[in-house]
């Protein structure tokens, strides 16, 4: 079993990695969601809804 602490970029880069390998893995996270901040610019003046960058 592998765990990942943050699932930044990076953390969810090793993730990804581990898929070829056969064996359970757990992200852990503060969050239970990810946000991605270089689209807020949009939502502010309604050009996209907020769920739709979380």
């Amino acid at each position: 079993m592998a765990v990942v602490i943050g699932a930044g970029f990076a953390g969810l880069q090793v993730v990804l990695g581990l898929k070829a390998v056969d064996r359970a893995v757990t992200l852990i996270d503060q969050r239970n969601h990810r946000l991605f901040q270089p689209l807020l610019y949009h939502v502010a003046p309604t050009l996209l809804a907020t769920s739709d960058i979380t």
